[in-house]
């Protein structure tokens, strides 16, 4: 059974609720704009762009992979700057008062065996996503401006002309 693109995402983003209909809606748009971003490299005729079955499984895994990468790097933003769309606020909340008569603290140690001392910054794994994505657009033998490793691009493939 080939993969699909939603397979992609969830296997790259396993933490993400993908029955919420509003995440869901998200990264269908998501999505489209990585199929419209890839149009040209993958060589896609206008009509065959938003129709999955028009790409192969190699073209699926780039498309769902930079999907993933694109979807965390709003995920970082919305964090820290809140979410226009939905008017979610920013969920950098600090502690700003406390006050306890009796306090009472229980510790934790972390094992392995239940991923609790696993950690992985939001960095490190779009790093990690990135360098799939341009293993997996060599591998097709396509260039991408997000690949561009002589620059410091932003996470979307296009480019800012200083005037």
């Amino acid at each position: 059974m080939p993969l699909t693109i939603a397979d992609i995402i969830q296997n790259r983003l396993p933490f993400v609720d993908f029955t919420n209909t509003a995440i869901a809606s998200r990264l269908d748009k998501i999505i489209m704009e990585v199929q419209w971003t890839l149009q040209k490299p993958l060589k896609k005729e206008d009509a065959d762009v938003e129709i999955e079955l028009n790409y192969n499984q190699q073209e699926i895994i780039l498309i769902g992979v930079y999907s993933a990468y694109l979807a965390l790097f709003r995920k970082v933003i919305t964090t820290l700057a809140g979410d226009a769309e939905t008017s979610e606020e920013a969920s950098t909340k600090t502690l700003k008062k406390a006050k306890a008569d009796v306090v009472e603290a229980e510790f934790h140690t972390s094992k392995a065996s239940d991923g609790s001392s696993i950690q992985l910054d939001t960095g490190t794994l779009l790093d990690l996503l990135k360098d799939e994505i341009c293993d997996t657009a060599a591998l097709l033998g396509i260039s991408l401006v997000i690949c561009d490793t002589c620059s410091k691009n932003p996470p979307f493939a296009f480019r800012v002309n200083k005037w």
